[in-house]
């Protein structure tokens, strides 16, 4: 997997994943807003950092395989708002995932909450997903739900609706 992330002219951060030449997620916007802040538009590159690649091993106790070998690469993407606070964007990328994080620089004795995020997730049109409705905690037959006894979509469009119960 690649991931390919960009700052277009309007200082708007975006990335998209790749697999080989196949769009696993189109372009998508990245960023959030603080009560005091906002890491959405107008923002500057800072620095990209490669991190050193992610190592780890665990044990299952349950399941098809008992221990797990995991690694990925990491990389630090830092941007700049016209205030000059700086907003770091974790990803960590392996062989069958990607995922990423934001974390904000620097220490502060303000609250900082997040007010509204516009990360995103813009699948190709052509996306199938594996859709299950959320079960209340302890209902259904002897108190067992969650379980996956419920109804659900499989192979469905990426578009479909959510199932509600």
């Amino acid at each position: 997997l690649t991931v390919l992330v960009d700052l277009d002219e309007q200082g708007q951060l975006s990335y998209q994943v790749r697999s080989r030449s196949d769009k696993v997620i189109e372009p998508s916007l990245l960023g959030i807003t603080l009560n005091n802040t906002d890491f959405t538009k107008r923002l500057s590159l800072a620095a990209v950092l490669k991190q050193p690649t992610v190592n780890d091993s665990y044990q299952l106790f349950t399941g098809k395989q008992q221990f797990v070998d995991y690694r990925a690469n990491s990389l630090v993407v830092s941007v700049t708002n016209q205030q000059d606070q700086i907003l770091n964007i974790r990803f960590q990328v392996s062989n069958d995932g990607v995922a990423f994080r934001y974390e904000l620089a620097g220490e502060t004795t303000d609250t900082r909450v997040v007010m509204s995020e516009q990360t995103g997730f813009n699948f190709p049109d052509k996306t199938l997903a594996w859709l299950q409705p959320k079960a209340e905690a302890q209902t259904g037959w002897m108190n067992t739900n969650p379980s996956y006894e419920e109804e659900y979509l499989q192979a469905a469009p990426v578009t479909t609706a959510a199932i509600t119960n």
